[in-house]
């Protein structure tokens, strides 16, 4: 059974899938006039992901919701996959600099919405140092 993608063409969120899907040499097919709204709201849908949300992606293993699982289900598809490093700890050095990033993304949020002060103390608690 192929990997199929249930999510609408213009949806941001099924990228970061097909991307890593891409590197990773897995072939997943995004299913045709997927119509948010409406094809989501099926019933054969709804077996997938009662919670209705988009993306999903159709395994031989299952239903997998939300595009980072789903990201990391095909990065696993194949063994010997390149981006998981050639060892454990380069596999969780990616992890470690993906996490990061992820806190900075947040920390920019902090600064752009809450202030500079906020944000020291949002650093303070990601690296347990001064500011």
């Amino acid at each position: 059974m192929p990997l199929v993608l249930h999510a609408g063409s213009t949806n941001k969120y099924p990228f970061k899938a097909l991307i890593a899907a891409e590197y990773s040499g897995v072939k997943v097919k995004l299913v045709k006039d997927f119509e948010m709204g409406v094809s989501n709201k099926t019933p054969e849908f709804m077996k997938m992901n009662p919670i209705g949300k988009v993306p999903v992606l159709e395994t031989p293993d299952g239903p997998v919701f939300e595009s980072n699982a789903i990201a990391r289900y095909v990065t696993r598809v194949k063994a010997d996959n390149p981006l998981y490093g050639s060892s454990l700890i380069e596999y969780v050095s990616g992890v470690r600099i993906v996490w990061v990033l992820k806190d900075l993304f947040v920390a920019s949020y902090v600064l752009k919405f809450a202030g500079f002060k906020i944000l020291c103390w949002f650093i303070k608690g990601l690296f347990g140092s001064d500011v």
